[in-house]
């Protein structure tokens, strides 16, 4: 439970005020948005589609297996599941090192 007056909680804002601040002061917005279009341009968006619809029914498979392996525990639907497998996909992928598995 959130509570305003905890010191934990404003910590954390602070933070997160402060890392985002140092983010957006040491990028260069400019410069990311010219690699994005050179990037954009030089790729066939045409294997965008296939691609994405791969990753989500891979995703989705994952979400099966997990729901079988913790059915001993709590049965647990593939539809409350599948949001806490794509978090743990985004954490593999933004975390150096597979931290997130």
């Amino acid at each position: 439970m959130i509570v305003v007056g905890n010191l934990k909680f404003w910590f954390g804002i602070g933070i997160s005020v402060l890392l985002l601040v140092l983010f957006v002061l040491t990028s260069n917005p400019r410069q990311m948005l010219e690699a994005l279009t050179g990037a954009l341009t030089g790729s066939k968006i045409v294997f965008l589609v296939p691609a994405v619809l791969i990753h989500l029914v891979a995703i989705y498979l994952s979400t099966l297996r997990w729901s079988v392996l913790l059915h001993h525990v709590k049965p647990i639907s593939t539809n409350r599941l599948f949001p806490v497998v794509v978090v743990s996909v985004m954490a593999n992928a933004l975390l150096p090192m597979r931290a997130g598995e």
